[in-house]
Protein backbone atom coordinates (compact mmCIF):
# COMPACT_ATOMS: atom_id res chain seq x y z
CA UNK A 1 0.00 0.00 0.00
CA UNK A 2 0.94 3.84 0.19
CA UNK A 3 2.43 3.42 3.69
CA UNK A 4 4.92 0.85 2.51
CA UNK A 5 6.91 1.37 -0.65
CA UNK A 6 10.26 1.49 -2.69
CA UNK A 7 10.08 3.53 -6.29
CA UNK A 8 13.03 3.22 -8.42
CA UNK A 9 13.55 5.58 -10.95
CA UNK A 10 16.00 4.34 -13.75
CA UNK A 11 19.06 6.35 -13.59
CA UNK A 12 20.42 8.55 -16.43
CA UNK A 13 24.12 8.21 -15.93
CA UNK A 14 26.88 5.32 -17.22
CA UNK A 15 26.99 2.48 -15.18
CA UNK A 16 24.51 3.03 -12.84
CA UNK A 17 22.21 0.04 -12.16
CA UNK A 18 20.35 -1.48 -9.22
CA UNK A 19 19.66 -5.30 -9.55
CA UNK A 20 21.83 -8.35 -9.67
CA UNK A 21 25.38 -8.81 -9.94
CA UNK A 22 25.98 -12.38 -11.55
CA UNK A 23 29.90 -12.17 -11.26
CA UNK A 24 29.94 -11.20 -7.88
CA UNK A 25 26.62 -13.16 -7.02
CA UNK A 26 25.34 -10.15 -4.89
CA UNK A 27 22.06 -8.08 -5.10
CA UNK A 28 23.09 -4.07 -5.25
CA UNK A 29 23.23 -0.84 -6.25
CA UNK A 30 26.15 0.28 -9.06
CA UNK A 31 26.08 4.00 -9.05
CA UNK A 32 28.08 6.43 -11.22
CA UNK A 33 28.73 9.43 -8.44
CA UNK A 34 27.17 8.58 -5.31
CA UNK A 35 23.89 7.68 -3.58
CA UNK A 36 21.01 9.90 -1.81
CA UNK A 37 17.99 9.39 0.20
CA UNK A 38 15.84 12.31 0.36
CA UNK A 39 12.90 13.60 2.18
CA UNK A 40 10.04 14.23 -0.15
CA UNK A 41 8.47 15.86 3.06
CA UNK A 42 11.15 18.77 3.44
CA UNK A 43 11.39 19.97 0.69
CA UNK A 44 13.51 16.91 -0.50
CA UNK A 45 16.36 18.00 2.12
CA UNK A 46 19.14 15.10 1.85
CA UNK A 47 18.65 13.01 4.84
CA UNK A 48 21.35 10.30 3.81
CA UNK A 49 24.08 10.92 1.07
CA UNK A 50 27.36 8.45 -0.05
CA UNK A 51 30.24 10.32 -2.18
CA UNK A 52 31.54 8.66 -5.31
CA UNK A 53 34.51 7.32 -2.97
CA UNK A 54 32.03 4.92 -0.88
CA UNK A 55 31.91 8.29 2.06
CA UNK A 56 29.21 9.17 4.14
CA UNK A 57 28.70 12.93 3.66
CA UNK A 58 25.70 13.96 5.44
CA UNK A 59 23.88 14.03 8.51
CA UNK A 60 26.39 12.24 10.67
CA UNK A 61 25.65 13.35 13.84
CA UNK A 62 28.81 14.26 16.31
CA UNK A 63 29.72 16.47 19.37
CA UNK A 64 32.63 18.20 21.54
CA UNK A 65 33.15 19.45 24.55
CA UNK A 66 36.12 21.61 25.93
CA UNK A 67 36.18 21.11 29.63
CA UNK A 68 37.73 23.74 32.12
CA UNK A 69 40.60 22.71 34.89
CA UNK A 70 39.96 20.68 37.00
CA UNK A 71 42.25 20.41 40.35
CA UNK A 72 42.44 16.79 42.49
CA UNK A 73 39.62 15.97 44.67
CA UNK A 74 41.13 13.10 45.41
CA UNK A 75 38.59 10.49 43.52
CA UNK A 76 37.18 10.45 40.22
CA UNK A 77 35.17 13.50 39.33
CA UNK A 78 32.55 14.09 36.63
CA UNK A 79 33.50 16.53 33.68
CA UNK A 80 30.79 18.82 34.37
CA UNK A 81 32.60 22.24 33.94
CA UNK A 82 31.72 23.21 30.51
CA UNK A 83 33.62 25.67 28.66
CA UNK A 84 32.50 25.53 25.50
CA UNK A 85 30.44 22.63 23.09
CA UNK A 86 29.71 22.08 19.84
CA UNK A 87 27.06 19.52 18.79
CA UNK A 88 25.05 18.75 15.33
CA UNK A 89 22.72 16.59 13.49
CA UNK A 90 20.72 15.23 16.32
CA UNK A 91 23.74 15.04 18.99
CA UNK A 92 22.55 16.13 22.25
CA UNK A 93 24.64 17.80 25.17
CA UNK A 94 23.88 18.31 29.17
CA UNK A 95 26.37 19.15 31.61
CA UNK A 96 29.21 17.45 29.58
CA UNK A 97 27.16 14.74 28.92
CA UNK A 98 27.10 13.76 25.40
CA UNK A 99 23.63 11.60 23.74
CA UNK A 100 24.32 9.63 20.46
CA UNK A 101 20.52 10.30 18.57
CA UNK A 102 21.07 6.57 16.42
CA UNK A 103 22.93 3.40 16.61
CA UNK A 104 25.51 2.78 14.63
CA UNK A 105 29.76 2.65 14.73
CA UNK A 106 31.45 5.80 16.85
CA UNK A 107 34.52 7.50 16.92
CA UNK A 108 35.16 8.33 20.58
CA UNK A 109 38.48 10.44 21.55
CA UNK A 110 39.50 12.02 24.90
CA UNK A 111 42.15 14.61 25.42
CA UNK A 112 43.75 16.18 28.77
CA UNK A 113 46.49 18.15 29.73
CA UNK A 114 48.38 17.78 33.18
CA UNK A 115 49.16 20.64 35.44
CA UNK A 116 53.05 21.14 36.17
CA UNK A 117 54.37 18.90 38.70
CA UNK A 118 50.97 16.59 38.61
CA UNK A 119 49.06 13.92 37.70
CA UNK A 120 45.53 13.11 36.35
CA UNK A 121 43.84 10.09 34.49
CA UNK A 122 40.38 10.65 32.45
CA UNK A 123 37.90 7.48 32.11
CA UNK A 124 35.16 7.17 29.97
CA UNK A 125 31.75 6.04 30.76
CA UNK A 126 29.11 5.28 28.71
CA UNK A 127 25.44 4.98 30.37
CA UNK A 128 26.93 5.24 34.05
CA UNK A 129 29.25 2.33 33.37
CA UNK A 130 33.14 2.89 33.45
CA UNK A 131 34.51 1.63 30.35
CA UNK A 132 37.27 -0.77 30.98
CA UNK A 133 40.26 -0.06 29.04
CA UNK A 134 39.36 3.43 27.88
CA UNK A 135 41.68 5.89 30.21
CA UNK A 136 44.68 7.55 30.01
CA UNK A 137 46.91 8.45 32.83
CA UNK A 138 49.79 10.13 33.17
CA UNK A 139 52.13 11.90 35.56
CA UNK A 140 55.34 14.09 35.95
CA UNK A 141 57.58 16.63 38.55
CA UNK A 142 58.53 18.75 35.63
CA UNK A 143 56.80 22.01 34.16
CA UNK A 144 57.26 20.64 30.60
CA UNK A 145 53.83 20.01 28.52
CA UNK A 146 52.38 17.11 29.24
CA UNK A 147 48.88 15.75 26.99
CA UNK A 148 47.34 12.62 26.64
CA UNK A 149 45.09 10.76 24.25
CA UNK A 150 42.93 7.56 24.00
CA UNK A 151 40.53 6.92 21.21
CA UNK A 152 38.61 3.99 19.77
CA UNK A 153 35.59 3.06 17.61
CA UNK A 154 32.32 1.67 19.61
CA UNK A 155 29.12 0.86 18.55
CA UNK A 156 26.41 2.29 20.53
CA UNK A 157 22.80 2.31 20.94
CA UNK A 158 20.47 5.30 19.97
CA UNK A 159 20.16 7.59 23.21
CA UNK A 160 23.59 6.01 24.49
CA UNK A 161 24.98 8.91 26.84
CA UNK A 162 28.59 9.86 27.21
CA UNK A 163 30.91 11.15 30.12
CA UNK A 164 34.44 11.73 30.45
CA UNK A 165 35.58 11.37 34.73
CA UNK A 166 38.81 12.50 35.77
CA UNK A 167 41.29 12.52 38.71
CA UNK A 168 43.89 14.49 39.19
CA UNK A 169 45.06 18.10 38.10
CA UNK A 170 44.30 19.07 34.53
CA UNK A 171 45.28 22.12 32.96
CA UNK A 172 42.76 24.59 30.90
CA UNK A 173 39.96 24.14 28.39
CA UNK A 174 42.34 24.70 25.75
CA UNK A 175 43.22 21.15 26.04
CA UNK A 176 40.46 19.48 27.93
CA UNK A 177 38.65 17.71 24.85
CA UNK A 178 35.95 15.08 24.44
CA UNK A 179 34.65 14.48 20.97
CA UNK A 180 32.11 11.84 19.93
CA UNK A 181 31.46 11.26 15.82
CA UNK A 182 29.62 8.70 14.07
CA UNK A 183 31.07 6.91 11.29
CA UNK A 184 28.21 4.91 10.25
Amino acid sequence: NDNCRISITTPTKSNSRIGYFGLSNRFGIDVHNGFEIRDSEASYATRFKIDQNGYMTTNQPYGEVRFNSNTDNGGEQKQTDVYTHTVHNGMAHSSGRLTVPVAGKYYIGIHGNILDNGSAAQYLYINGSKVDGFRWQQGDSTSYWKSAMVSAVKPLNANDYLEVYVTGRQDNQSWNIFTVYMLG
